[in-house]
């Protein structure tokens, strides 16, 4: 239980959703943690059961303001509004189309009590679409312990996959240092900027559900109608480049945008430019210091690491280590805190049937711990920590979970990698009879994954028999 029970203002941007409101009201009620204010801004619905429902609600609940505005103020100044109109040490924005569980504030507020410098705690969501689920969203957001130039790189990798984390609990004071912006990818770049001040703490648990039916007056649209509908209420220029080439615009943009970051240090601005370009292009996209990265890679003695990627619930870790640890230089055992299903949360890796093995072989198993949200994720930070502690592997060799390759198929591999054609590019070998492929991933600076099973090198397929 939380001994002070600070206000929490919860602002609700409403707009023709009748039904979604008053079931989210009803939702918000239903929470735990009860000292609430609710504020409601009707953006001029033109339907009038929007305002109906609400007033309904607000005549029995002392706690729900509505403010039906008099004219559309669009949508961004309707999130603002609410936040200008809320009193609370702590605020959430969540929309009429959301759902929330009841203890949703009441698990997001015990840790922005706990750490100060937490300035936003974001849950689990699941996402529908047509009444079917369609995602389970659970990028890794969390950078407790980070530093203020490491949460910036991390969330700029991360906003670029979605910006889930947006309808979650924020620290008020932190977000009402600097204004949200009116352009196409406000929300990743109102949660790029929020990262100077603070850390983001990304709670495993599912407490949300959200939908993506793209639905104005009961009239199915589609994303990129919105996207139009929007450039052209809000004067978004250059209009022909954000509908035609939009990643390039938004590079400028953003770029551009962090350089008024009132946050950071004259040197901090230039580390910020190099954060965005990647977080955009990658690493490997100047060509002259690319060829020279890959030709000093070409050259490397090749040697290799074999990366085991553990959940909570495996315990075929041994198998595993028995088949190759004879046959890589160094294994890394990547220990996830957390499971990705919906079982085994909180179980733990049971390591005491390792001693033997840890003792016959000290030098060359490494355990790595952390706390992860998605497989990728894991791949990712897992590989960096090769990069970084093991300066003299150049291939990692990535095995599933449910991959249990033999020590003949894995030498198979290792050879060829010894006359590797492709030596900068992820291999996937093929074995024929084997279910499981094995992947082969060339230790490089410029590597990074774009999602669980592409890396920005580009992968290549080699058919070969066990």
């Amino acid at each position: 239980m939380i001994a002070a029970r600070p206000l929490v203002s919860i602002g609700i941007p409403a707009y023709n959703r009748p039904i979604g409101l008053s079931r989210l009201i009803e939702q918000i009620q239903s929470q735990t943690y009860s000292n609430l204010e609710i504020i409601i801004s009707d953006n001029c619905s033109d339907n009038t059961e929007v305002q109906e429902s609400a007033l309904s609600f607000a005549k029995l609940d002392s706690r729900i303001k509505y403010i039906r505005q008099p004219t559309n103020i669009g949508m961004f100044e309707n999130f603002r509004f609410v936040l200008r109109k809320a009193n609370g040490d702590f605020f959430m924005w969540i929309s009429d189309d959301d759902e929330i569980l009841p203890q949703f504030i009441e698990r997001c507020i015990e840790i922005l009590i706990k750490n100060k410098k937490i300035v936003l705690c974001t849950p689990i969501c699941k996402v529908f679409q047509d009444g079917k689920e369609v995602m389970k969203y659970k990028p890794d957001f969390h950078t407790v312990g980070l530093s203020k130039m490491e949460r910036i790189k991390k969330i700029a990798f991360y906003i670029k996959k979605s910006h889930g984390a947006l309808f979650g609990l924020y620290r008020r004071e932190a977000i009402i240092k600097f204004s949200t912006v009116t352009y196409l990818d406000a929300d990743g770049i109102f949660l790029l900027q929020l990262s100077q001040y603070g850390a983001f703490y990304k709670l495993d648990e599912l407490l949300m559900k959200s939908y993506v039916d793209y639905v104005e007056n009961n009239v199915q649209t589609t994303l990129t109608f919105q996207k139009e509908k929007m450039i052209d209420m809000y004067n978004m220029k250059p209009k022909y480049f954000l509908m035609r080439y939009e990643q390039i615009t938004m590079f400028f943009y953003i770029l551009l945008r962090s350089l008024s970051w009132k946050n950071l240090s004259f040197f901090q601005h230039f580390t910020v430019l190099g954060i965005i370009y990647r977080s955009f292009w990658g690493y490997n996209t100047i060509k002259p210091f690319s060829l020279i990265r890959s030709l000093f890679f070409y050259f490397k003695k090749r040697k290799v690491a074999a990366l085991i990627k553990v959940q909570p619930s495996n315990q075929e870790i041994k198998e595993k280590l028995e088949n190759i640890i004879t046959v890589v230089d160094k294994v890394l055992v990547s220990i996830s805190s957390s499971d990705w299903g919906e079982e085994g949360m909180n179980q733990y890796v049971e390591l005491d049937n390792l001693k033997d093995l840890i003792a016959k072989y000290p030098n060359k198993i490494i355990f790595y711990r952390g706390l992860w949200q998605t497989k990728h994720a894991q791949n990712q930070y897992s590989l960096d920590f090769i990069k970084q502690n093991m300066l003299n592997i150049s291939h990692c060799l990535l095995l599933e979970d449910n991959s249990f390759p033999s020590t003949p198929v894995i030498e198979k591999s290792i050879d060829y990698i010894q006359h590797l054609k492709y030596f900068n590019r992820r291999v996937d070998f093929i074995y024929q009879g084997i279910e499981n492929n094995i992947a082969v991933i060339p230790v490089r600076k410029h590597i990074i994954f774009k999602d669980e099973n592409v890396i920005s090198a580009g992968t290549v397929k080699v058919n070969l028999t066990a």
